[in-house]
C-alpha cells in the first residue's frame, strides 16, 4: 500500500489499530479498507475501476476471486 498511496497512506490507515481493522482480504492482498478508499476518494464506481484502473490487482486474480470481489463491491456500494 505504501508504494501505491505514499503520503496518503496515513489518512487511509488513520483509524487502523491492528490487522483486523484492514478488513477482509478481497483477493490479491486488496483489503476492504483499500477498496473503500478507492470508492470514497478515488472515484472507483464499479468493480473494474478498483481492480483494473486503480490497482491493477485484477491482472492477478482468477475468475472466482474477481467474481467474489464484484459481489462484495455490489453489496457494499449498491447503485
Amino acid at each position: 500500500m505504501a508504494h501505491a498511496y505514499g503520503a496518503l497512506l496515513d489518512g487511509m490507515l488513520a483509524s487502523v489499530t491492528d490487522a483486523a481493522d484492514l478488513g477482509a482480504d478481497l483477493g490479491g492482498g486488496l483489503t476492504e479498507i483499500e477498496a473503500r478508499w478507492m470508492h470514497d476518494r478515488e472515484w472507483a464506481r464499479i468493480p473494474e475501476d478498483a481492480l483494473m484502473r486503480r490497482s491493477k490487482i485484477g491482472l492477478t486474480l482468477d475468475r472466482a476471486e474477481t467474481d467474489a470481489f464484484s459481489a462484495w463491491w455490489t453489496m457494499t456500494f449498491p447503485s
